[in-house]
């Protein structure tokens, strides 16, 4: 309530950018999110140290950080396994590229499996910030995964 007593007005910011703005102008941006968001699927994909988690579906892409040499069986000799190693890996590795303000990403559990989330609404986006948030989630996970890593699967 405003201190009138009375409700707020709180769509009066949406109906107003719509008036100003128009709605070809949302659907615009809104397809330009979506496909940014398919871009970084695409791009995960195409990169062996990252896994998509599930298909893009509108601005939200859900990846993982697999470093390199982290084999299927990783999980011989005791321990986690590598599911779960790389849950807490991908963990870590989203507070470390929050921390690092670089970039931005939350996370997701799918499948009981953490994952990295990306979801694109700013309007400032654009594919380079894609590429920036794998390069420093390569960066960063690269770092943990020497640090994290039993030595019985190096």
């Amino acid at each position: 309530h405003s201190p009138n007593f009375s409700r707020g007005f709180w769509a009066l910011k949406v109906w107003v950018s719509l008036l100003a703005h128009g709605r070809t102008a949302y659907a615009r941006r809104i397809s330009h999110d979506a496909e940014l968001a398919r871009y970084l699927g695409a791009r995960v994909e195409e990169h062996e140290e990252f896994e998509l988690m599930t298909p893009v579906g509108l601005s939200i892409t859900c990846f993982r950080f697999v470093p390199a040499g982290l084999s299927s069986s990783a999980s011989r000799g005791g321990g986690p396994g590598r599911d779960e190693y790389l849950d807490e890996l991908n963990n870590r590795l989203m507070t470390a590229i929050q921390l690092d303000g670089r970039v931005f990403c939350s996370n997701a559990v799918l499948d009981g499996r953490f994952c990295l989330r990306s979801c694109i609404v700013n309007y400032r986006t654009e594919a380079e910030d894609m590429d920036a948030l794998l390069e420093v989630a390569q960066e960063l996970g690269s770092k943990l995964d020497a640090e994290l890593r039993p030595d019985a699967w190096r």
